[in-house]
This record gives structure tokens, C-alpha cells and sequence, in this order.
């Protein structure tokens, strides 16, 4: 309910239009957490949402009862789940029960490293779902240096990997 009264808040308030919810990062990633010292987080490790594929169910089914509501003003979709790489969220996918995977509008996956992307590929064309890359590592260089080119070419160096996947559906 939170997630989608801010969304009807930025859209309507500033003009924003929100394409897709995603309630999860990184659910399933094994190495976030928080450290507490009596009650309070300390540390900076937590980034994730560290939750296994029943639990991300739950959630999805209940943004996705929200959005649904005839009250909510929105028109944005749901999105899964911003998994750190496609092997876990594979794994997750999996995990879905196949009312809740109808429930996704767009799958979201972080692409740590390129491994494993055609299966996330293959598993949107399945569910003939869009797929998103939504976050992408990009440290090419140490420090700041405003002047280098050298992010600029890793990350079109990425791209060009992207681009470079066979493509399941070849006409002959």
C-alpha cells in the first residue's frame, strides 16, 4: 500500500510517470545484512532485501492487489524482482508459483558480470514478459577521474556484450 500511495503521490504531485513497482532488491542475495550494536544498524552492508523466493511471493501478490484496487490512481506495473545477477534470479523465478509469475509485468535482473543472461532471456520470452537490466557494475577505473574515458569504454564495452548474445528467435 506504501509503495503505491507514493507512487500516486510523485505522479500526480511532481508530473512523474512511474513505468513499474519493484518492492524487492536483491531478495536473495546472501551476503546483505545488517549488523546491530544494542538495536542500532551499524555498518553499511545492508543494501539488499534479504528475503527467499515464498516471501518475495507474498509480497508481489500483495503490491499486485494494490495496484488492482479500484481506489489506486496509478497505472504503473509490477516489476521482479532486481536480482543481483541471472543465475539467483533464476533460482527465484522458479520459486514462483505460476499465478504469481502472471502477476510480473517486467522482470528486472542486475547484471554483475555476463554469465547466465541468455537463461533470464529465455525465461521472459517464456512468460513473453519484457526483461530490464536494471542495474549494471560499472567501476573501470580507481578513484574520480572526471576526464578519463576509461568508464565510458567499459561500460560501452558492456553493452557490446549485451548486444553480442545469440538471439533465440533467428529467422533463416
Amino acid at each position: 500500500s506504501y509503495l503505491v500511495r507514493v507512487t500516486e503521490h510523485l505522479e500526480d504531485r511532481y508530473g512523474i510517470d512511474v513505468d513499474t513497482i519493484d518492492p524487492l532488491n536483491e531478495p536473495n542475495t546472501n551476503y546483505w545484512g545488517t549488523t546491530l550494536s544494542n538495536g542500532t544498524p551499524v555498518g553499511d552492508r545492508q543494501e539488499g532485501m534479504h528475503m527467499g523466493p515464498a516471501r518475495q511471493v507474498s509480497l508481489i501478490d500483495d503490491v499486485r492487489a494494490e495496484l488492482d484496487d479500484p481506489a489506486t490512481t496509478t497505472d504503473a506495473g509490477l516489476s521482479a524482482m532486481d536480482e543481483t545477477n541471472p543465475g539467483i534470479f533464476a533460482t527465484n523465478w522458479a520459486g514462483y508459483p505460476a499465478a504469481t509469475r502472471a502477476k510480473v509485468d517486467r522482470m528486472n535482473v542486475h547484471t554483475y558480470g555476463t554469465s547466465g543472461r541468455l537463461a533470464v532471456r529465455d525465461l521472459a520470452k517464456q512468460a513473453d514478459t519484457d526483461l530490464w537490466m536494471s542495474e549494471i557494475e560499472g567501476n573501470w577505473v580507481s578513484g574520480f577521474n572526471p576526464v578519463s574515458i576509461e568508464n565510458g569504454l567499459g561500460i560501452a564495452g558492456r553493452i557490446m556484450d549485451e548486444f553480442g548474445e545469440p538471439v533465440a528467435d533467428t529467422q533463416v
